[in-house]
């Protein structure tokens, strides 16, 4: 069974506070006799030395009288003085002075003082100082270091009650004490108890300028911390799994892709071997197979490129100009914008961009590309610039918006019937997508009243 930190503190401290107290107790009871008689011998002979000191330094009797007098008072001792016949002075002994009779007319000679009430069992300390002024030839001092008893009996009477009060106090003392001592190690560990079910929002709360708020405030930081890499973790195993999926997705398309094309070739293949049919003209379909071939060819060289991760070729920085870069890509598709009669609009401007040339070079004629098979015979492809946005806008039907937000996807292109040998292997707009994404460069596809638009969006200059 789990005991309470709470309960085990309260009770230590309460039964240490009452050893503690009893502890007090004893010492008190047993050792203030002794420290009782020590103080009072030390004081008695601190005052004597006092009273010599005083007598020694006058000789007149009413100096003497008010001397001895104080000094009898404040330490409750008996001094009697003696003349050079070695007889009390009755008007310099305290006893006689105490009690008015030091100015009667008696023979001094005849005097004799018997501490009657002195008894037997009690301590004295007795002490004979020379004097010698002239009038007092010496002082007998007696005192009672009477022990005190009425003082242990009084704390023997009193001490069930102030054990009684003492317990009392013990038990607040106790409560509060624990209280504010283990309250924070509560909060701290039901803050655990919900950090280890990854609550969010959790925290012990305890600012205090002592190793508890130190300890909260590490708890705190740590868990934050934590909660962040495991946000990080299932961030980055999301992107992983999303990245897998899309290799998944992209091995089956290329496989579709290649699938078609095979089995053509290998239904011509097979009809010529047999010799059937319309597969005895060799001549003609020798052709359609290396048609198909060399498209197959072509397609695995897209493959390749667009599965070509980042981290295998370093991305080289360097300052260059766009326009000359896009012209350097036009002039591979000089050929075939003669042969479709295109228009080109190629607007004039100088805008420099520090970036990796080969993989933006890669890009440009892609769309390019895509720009010039896309667009009908006689058609028209537009080339703007304007405060660091390029445009490549070309002519072609009319495209769905459905359509538009797939332009990007493997394999994906705008011929319904999804021939390959008229509009192409569909990789080109996903390798612009991933290299824009490597190059940091965002763009937009949007239709036009003609056709349809490429936006790049080139930061700085």
């Amino acid at each position: 069974m789990k005991r309470s930190i709470r309960l085990k503190t309260f009770f230590f401290t309460t039964v240490l506070i009452i050893t503690i107290m009893c502890l007090s107790f004893g010492i008190i009871y047993f050792f203030l006799p002794q420290y009782y008689m020590y103080t009072k011998e030390n004081e008695l002979k601190e005052n004597t030395q006092t009273l010599v000191s005083q007598l020694k330094k006058t000789s007149n009797s009413s100096e003497n009288l008010e001397s001895i007098q104080d000094f009898a008072l404040k330490s409750g001792a008996v001094v009697i003085s003696y003349n050079d016949s070695d007889t009390i002075i009755p008007k310099l002994s305290s006893p006689f002075i105490l009690s008015g009779i030091s100015d009667l007319n008696f023979n001094s000679e005849n005097i004799t003082y018997s501490a009657t009430s002195i008894r037997d069992d009690d301590e004295k300390l007795t002490m004979i100082k020379k004097i010698n002024n002239g009038e007092i030839r010496e002082i007998s001092i007696t005192a009672i270091l009477q022990p005190v008893d009425e003082a242990k009996s009084t704390i023997l009477a009193m001490l069930p009650f102030l054990f009684v009060i003492n317990i009392i106090l013990s038990f607040l003392a106790s409560y509060f004490y624990s209280k504010r001592l283990v309250t924070p190690i509560i909060k701290i560990s039901n803050a655990a108890k919900k950090m280890r079910r990854k609550l969010p929002d959790v925290s012990a709360k305890i600012y205090s300028n002592d190793e508890l708020g130190e300890l909260s405030q590490n708890l705190d930081t740590l868990y934050g911390e934590l909660l962040q890499n495991i946000s990080d973790l299932e961030s980055e195993m999301n992107t992983v799994q999303a990245l897998q999926k899309s290799k998944i997705d992209f091995m089956r398309a290329a496989s579709h892709e290649l699938k078609t094309p095979i089995a053509a070739l290998s239904g011509i293949l097979e009809g010529m071997l047999d010799n059937v049919g319309m597969y005895t003209d060799r001549e003609r379909y020798i052709k359609e197979c290396w048609v198909l071939t060399e498209k197959m060819a072509n397609l695995v060289s897209d493959i390749l490129i667009a599965t070509k991760k980042s981290e295998e070729v370093a991305l080289v920085y360097e300052r260059i100009n766009i326009r000359d870069t896009l012209e350097d890509a036009l002039r591979e598709f000089l050929v075939f914008f003669r042969e479709k009669n295109l228009l080109l609009c190629f607007d004039e401007f100088d805008y420099m961009y520090e970036t990796d040339r080969n993989l933006l070079y890669i890009t440009f004629t892609n769309l390019l590309s895509n720009a010039v098979k896309y667009s009908p015979s006689e058609g028209e492809i537009t080339i703007g610039f304007d405060e660091g946005i390029l445009t490549i806008e070309n002519t072609c039907e009319e495209i769905s918006l459905e359509e538009i937000s797939r332009l990007s996807e493997a394999f994906y292109t705008l011929n319904i019937s999804r021939n390959k040998l008229q509009s192409g292997s569909g990789l080109g707009l996903y390798i612009v997508d991933n290299n824009l994404k490597k190059l940091e460069i965002e763009y937009t596809i949007e239709r036009t009243n003609t056709g349809i638009r490429f936006s790049l969006f080139f930061c700085g200059s």
